[in-house]
């Protein structure tokens, strides 16, 4: 059955204010992060920080004080002592030979992990291997594997019973993508493989697994890839690229059944990679093409649908959803676009693969928690897991989002210490981008917390409500990368906000304060230009004018043929004027320019980013128009000194006024997360004292420390932000930052909209 629009709309609810309780009382707790582990603090000594690591699949230790991950860059099975979640501890790695696809826990001292050593696609290769944990911790990586089995062929994904007697093993060997455009058959052809298991989890039979072909119900080139087992010892096969599942007999090692995943409908979503924010097209009758699979029950799955597979007939998957069927492949729930719009509303969308997989549902875990049969689904491309649970009449409920590290893989979790792991595989340091490792601790309560009067530190902070307007009645407005704030001079509920050049759409954002958290974006106006949308901007602030509308801050960039761009706009974006910068000024430009602005006085104070060619070192300028004459002068602001080699450049973000004679400006570095993002600070500017002037000796403000951001951002527990852009002082005198998420490529997605409290606490 699929879902009514009344279902959907209560769905989405859930998810979008997670301290409501459900309509039926049946709802759970909720999970609060309590850490981030960064791979790369696993390392060895000497290695360097920059070296490429990955946690891809994830596994608690039997007793819980332990996760174990694999890590296919390095060849490798890390562990990290999660004795106190809040502060993991690196446990060191251990090679494997070969490439680990998976890992799983299958006693109190033994780990199974199936490790790929294919020398080509058309030789695959690979092994079961056992490893004694207490070993691995020792740092005893030769002894550590104490057993190896051949499984004939290149291992994706592994699965243990829950009585403990079987491991189960998805033998893939996986297509080449390049070849024939990567359309199916490639052979060899996959398989699963059976291992029995003694008491202690090492295999009794690890000459004569019993090797069960996935091919002969239709198909030839199956390639499985994902598996799990229900009490009944039945194991359910997933087969991606030929939109397949199949029940396997452990004890008999016989395909008992299998069926199609079918195909779900999609509506109001953006199926465009053109950076404009359009969620109103439609597919209909697209392969789920399911990766990974879960047992709700014995008699029902939950399958993660990536899609994946672009046929001979050009339908593409991509379905971008979640389903529950039961074990005969009836469909009982199709999530159809839910997971799409559930990222449009909470910033999170990413247009560069609007296109393709969207969100990309990759991961499936479901668990009883606290009386309640949860389940978990990974969105790989948006960095985030969605937490859902079956109400009464068993109708699947989405109530809490989580953030998670850039490519969500694998999850587990460990009921008696209620914790989920979620491990992040995407590892790129030169983007800032670090493979990590996080956990959530369950609590019956809502898991949210103070990290000072007013400030929860939960997420979300901010979402966006459904526009009747923007794609029809279930279509949220499609926000990203917030990089300016300005407030409302008359209401102090209202702020406005614009997003940058990440989409080629630039938007101004009202959002309602009015809700204690999240907040909320109730309406969304496009930034025009005699009547149409404005292109080529990248717009970095916004400030009310004293005469009505708004300035705008467009930044600069030499290399894509735009100016920095003061403009006049009225409330609905309609540009009325665009202002530039003296020709000789604008042509010492760098690549950073225009941020944040302001309106005081009858001047518009817009600061540049970095110092450009015939600056003064270590400052950066303040640029202000004179809305009368309209004329330029210039101030400098000296710049702090970076704290850190790896923290990068230091400049200047949001401007925002506090009174008539002082500016709240965001000072920070480039870096990202616990170790490198150091320096993010908000500093009161004295403009009172100063001339601005055309030319000559500019002068220097002064500044004093108003907020070190640093311990506010790391109370979330997840990779602290780089881009903290946007400021604003409210009409009743709080101060709200806001941070640009990047739109969730090469980045976590993490917006965090926080409001720091009353202006005259911070300054003398």
């Amino acid at each position: 059955m699929k879902y009514s629009t009344a279902f959907v709309s209560l769905m989405i609810s859930a998810l979008l204010v997670p301290a409501i309780a459900m309509a039926d009382g049946h709802a759970p707790g909720f999970f609060k992060r309590e850490s981030t582990f960064l791979v790369y603090n696993n390392l060895p000594v000497g290695a360097e920080r920059a070296t490429e690591t990955a946690a891809e699949m994830v596994a608690f230790s039997k007793d819980g004080m332990t996760v174990l991950y694999s890590n296919s860059q390095l060849d490798s099975l890390g562990m990290i002592d999660i004795t106190d979640p809040a502060n993991p501890k690196p446990l060191g790695e251990t090679n494997l030979g070969g490439e680990p696809t998976n890992v799983a826990v299958a006693g109190d001292n033994i780990s199974l992990l199936g490790v790929n050593t294919s020398k080509s696609y058309t030789r695959p290769s690979g092994y079961l291997a056992v490893v004694d944990m207490g070993k691995a911790r020792a740092g005893d990586g030769k002894s550590a594997i104490v057993k190896s089995c051949d499984v004939g062929g290149q291992p994706d994904d592994i699965a243990i019973s829950n009585d403990g007697k079987y491991a189960v093993l998805a033998i893939e060997n996986e297509r080449d993508e390049d070849l024939n455009d990567g359309y199916l058959p490639q052979m060899p052809a996959g398989h699963i493989v059976i291992f029995d298991l003694d008491a202690s989890g090492i295999p009794t039979n690890c000459d004569n697994a019993r090797k069960v072909p996935m091919a002969g119900f239709g198909l030839t080139d199956p390639e499985p890839e994902f598996v799990d087992i229900n009490s009944r010892n039945e194991a359910a096969v997933t087969m991606q690229e030929n939109n397949h599942i199949a029940i396997v007999d452990l004890a008999s090692g016989r395909v008992i059944r299998d069926f199609s995943a079918g195909y779900a409908d999609l509506r109001h979503i953006d199926n465009t990679k053109d950076k404009i924010a359009n969620p109103s097209e439609v597919r209909i009758a697209v392969p789920r093409e399911p990766d990974a699979v879960s047992w709700l029950s014995d008699d029902r799955l939950l399958i993660a649908n990536e899609g994946d597979y672009e046929r001979p007939n050009g339908l593409k998957g991509g379905s971008r959803s979640f389903t529950i069927m039961d074990k005969y492949g009836n469909v009982l729930h199709d999530s159809g676009a839910f997971l799409e719009h559930a990222a449009y509303a909470l910033g999170h969308y990413n247009d560069k693969r609007a296109h393709k997989k969207g969100v990309e549902p990759e991961g499936a875990l479901s668990a009883v928690i606290d009386g309640h049969t949860m389940f978990f689904i990974g969105l790989e491309r948006v960095a985030l897991v969605a937490v859902g649970y079956l109400s009464k009449d068993g109708s699947p409920m989405i109530h809490q989002p989580l953030s998670t590290g850039v490519g969500p893989e694998g999850m587990d979790f460990h009921a008696g210490r209620g914790l989920l792991v979620v491990s992040a595989e995407e590892d790129a340091a030169d983007d800032g981008v670090r493979s990590n490792v996080s956990l959530y601790q369950y609590a019956r309560n809502r898991a949210s917390y103070e990290y000072k009067p007013g400030m929860i530190a939960t997420y979300p902070t901010v979402l966006s409500r459904f526009n009747h307007n923007v794609g029809g009645p279930l279509g949220p407005v499609a926000w990203t990368a917030m990089s300016g704030l300005a407030a409302n001079p008359a209401d102090p509920e209202i702020i406005y906000a614009v997003n940058d050049s990440l989409m080629n759409m630039a938007q101004i954002y009202t959002i309602n304060l009015s809700a204690r958290g999240p907040h909320y974006i109730v309406d969304a106006n496009t930034v025009t230009r005699g009547g149409k949308m404005a292109e080529n901007l990248d717009l970095e602030g916004i400030a009310i004018a004293s005469d009505g509308g708004f300035w705008l801050a467009s930044e600069g960039h030499p290399g894509k043929d735009r100016k920095n761009l003061l403009l006049k706009t009225d409330m609905r974006g309609a540009i009325q004027q665009e202002i530039t910068l003296p020709a000789d000024f604008a042509a010492t430009m760098k690549k950073q320019g225009f941020e944040g602005l302001v309106e005081i006085g009858g001047k518009v104070y817009v600061a540049i980013q970095r110092a450009w060619k015939e600056d003064k070192k270590g400052h950066a300028r303040i640029a202000v128009y004179d809305i009368a004459s309209e004329r330029w002068s210039y101030l400098y602001y000296p710049l702090d000194k970076s704290l850190s080699e790896n923290s990068g450049w230091i400049g200047l973000s949001g401007v925002a006024r506090i009174d008539d004679n002082t500016l709240a400006i965001i000072e920070r570095d480039k870096g990202i997360g616990a170790d490198d993002a150091l320096l993010k600070r908000v500093y009161a500017v004295d403009i009172s004292g100063v001339s601005p002037v055309a030319g000559g000796e500019i002068p220097v403000v002064s500044k004093t420390l108003m907020a070190d951001l640093v311990p506010m951002l790391n109370a979330f527990n997840g990779v602290t932000v780089e881009k903290v852009e946007g400021i604003t002082v409210t009409a009743d005198g709080h101060l709200f930052i806001v941070n640009d998420n990047d739109g969730a490529q090469d980045s976590t997605g993490e917006t965090l909209l926080l409001n720091l409290g009353p202006v005259s606490a911070m300054i003398n």
